[in-house]
């Protein structure tokens, strides 16, 4: 067996900037991150338009967050690489100013299905209560909290918790007759279907 290193392990070693210049950040004895530049410091005024760019990565993040979801053989480190870009668009919605209670619940549900997918019922009840709370917060539609329900109710099925999974679906079967949309209807009651 291969062992890898630990991403989560500290180390005292700092990282170099270009050219040998001084450690561009380095780690303090209290684990606190410390700025050493100039260069550094610089990055807080980007050269970029961050909201600009907070819109394209949120829906981009999303979008190939997709692509793992849709993938049926994921290796472990594609299984991270969903999780990562789920969080990635959801932290990226957080900084946009036009989002919305919906597009919030959305990226919770993201990563509660990214969570689910990788075996992690905890995380994802945690993520689907966050997208249904967003959703009751906001005016989103029945299709939103339908899914938000529908992300419990998967976190509830990995967890075993058969219980709540039953009320979970009960409730997003009720969002789900409220849904107008016949296509948006069906995708809803057909990953309904998946559970349990």
């Amino acid at each position: 067996m291969v062992r890898r290193p630990n991403p989560c392990r500290r180390s005292s070693a700092p990282l170099v900037g270009a050219a040998g210049n001084r450690p561009l950040l380095r780690a303090s004895p209290s684990s606190r991150i410390e700025i050493h530049s100039s260069k550094a410091a610089r990055m807080t005024n980007p050269a970029f338009d961050t909201a600009k760019a907070h819109q394209y990565f949120s829906a981009d993040c999303f979008n190939r967050t997709w692509g793992f979801i849709d993938k049926a053989d994921r290796t472990p480190e594609e299984a991270e690489q969903m999780l990562l870009l789920a969080l990635a668009s959801l932290w990226h919605w957080t900084q946009r100013e036009d989002r919305t209670d919906q597009n919030l619940s959305v990226g919770y549900w993201l990563v509660s299905r990214a969570q689910a997918l990788c075996g992690r019922g905890e995380e994802a009840r945690r993520y689907g209560q966050l997208a249904l709370e967003a959703a009751q917060q906001g005016d989103a539609d029945a299709f939103t909290s339908g899914y938000a329900y529908e992300a419990l109710a998967r976190a509830a099925s990995i967890s075993g918790t058969s219980d709540k999974m039953g009320e979970y679906l009960v409730q997003a079967r009720k969002a789900a007759e409220q849904v107008e949309d016949e296509e948006s209807k069906s995708w809803l009651l057909d990953d309904l279907k998946t559970i349990g």
